[in-house]
């Protein structure tokens, strides 16, 4: 085995007494061993569990669009084609099916996101008839707000929506190319963005979340990229562009912050997860496409929960996927 001190004898004797080669052989040496361990991926995620298959049963699904996980570890699907919304515990054993087609109160037309405060109430926007539902832990409708348009307070199909840490309702409206903020009532708060490609500009904003400052994420599928903004609308970063490599993506979706505010990103058709620091630092990537064990199909949705534990909707697979760090 090499030792710090075999390898200094052997560079003395390599080099003689030339102190300017000896120096050098060992600067080399400590960048090696140094720099590689500062370069080593971090550890590997670790499959744990999947549940759910194709069809309409209980515990099966069609699309599942997006995933939540309340702060008792019970996870919310949207199952978008089916639509309703699915509760299990964190096992993935089935406990109730909100919803159901409709139009009226407590129904759904294809349910695309939801969300869960810290009360544990669940929070659902939908495809075709675009309006933001409030339900208890129970699935007992309370209340509802928004709807289609571009006005204040107004949202089209497929926005993502997500839940701050002071009970606001952020929106990621692609439709209109911008961000609106509700209270924990549904009252218009603020909004922020316009169409492009510049900061604060979105394109496709398909994905939401918030951090524990309450600083805001957005994902935009067409600009490839992730943009942060402070709690009022304020620009601070962005990173990311098109690609399959570390850091680049192919029609960013769905966002998720873990208790370290650390940004999990589904990369859909690079059917992978990537994580990022707050800064947008690249961390990790995991995920090849397929329908094995730990393989991802167009993965839409992505949670965290209080314990690290990483919840996929696997929508190409029409299950949920669930990774431990």
């Amino acid at each position: 085995m090499l030792t710090l001190r075999s390898f200094f004898n052997t560079v003395k004797t390599f080099s003689g007494e030339n102190r300017v080669v000896n120096y050098f052989l060992k600067l080399i040496f400590i960048f090696l061993i140094f720099g590689g361990i500062a370069c080593c991926p971090k550890a590997p995620i670790r499959f744990e569990r999947q549940w759910g298959m194709t069809g309409d049963w209980k515990g099966w699904f069609k699309s599942p669009e997006d995933v939540a996980v309340d702060g008792e570890g019970h996870v919310y699907v949207a199952d978008f084609q089916n639509h309703r919304v699915q509760k299990f515990d964190r096992q993935g054993r089935f406990l109730r099916v909100i919803g159901g087609f409709g139009r009226g109160d407590g129904e759904f037309a294809y349910p695309r996101s939801l969300d869960v405060d810290r009360e544990g109430n669940l929070y659902v926007v939908e495809q075709e008839k675009p309006r933001i539902q409030k339900f208890n832990s129970q699935g007992v409708f309370l209340l509802k707000f928004g709807r289609e348009g571009n006005a204040p307070g107004q949202f089209g199909g497929g926005a993502d929506l997500t839940v701050g840490k002071n009970g606001h309702v952020y929106v990621a409206d692609p439709a209109n190319d911008r961000v609106e903020e509700f209270d924990a009532g549904g009252s218009f708060v603020r909004q922020w963005g316009s169409p492009g490609k510049g900061d604060c500009q979105l394109d496709g904003a398909f994905g939401i979340t918030t951090d524990s400052l309450g600083n805001v994420y957005v994902s935009e599928s067409f600009n490839n990229r992730i943009q942060k903004f402070d709690p009022t609308g304020k620009f601070l970063a962005k990173w990311g562009k098109g690609g399959s490599g570390p850091g680049e993506f192919n029609t960013p979706a769905k966002l998720a912050c873990d208790p370290k505010d650390d940004l999990y990103v589904a990369d859909t058709m690079n059917h992978r997860i990537q994580k990022f620091d707050s800064q947008g630092r690249f961390i990790l990537t995991w995920g090849t496409r397929g329908n094995g064990k730990g393989q991802l199909d167009s993965p839409y949705g992505v949670a965290v929960d209080s314990a690290d534990k990483i919840y996929v909707a696997d929508t190409g697979n029409d299950r949920i996927v669930v990774f431990s760090p």
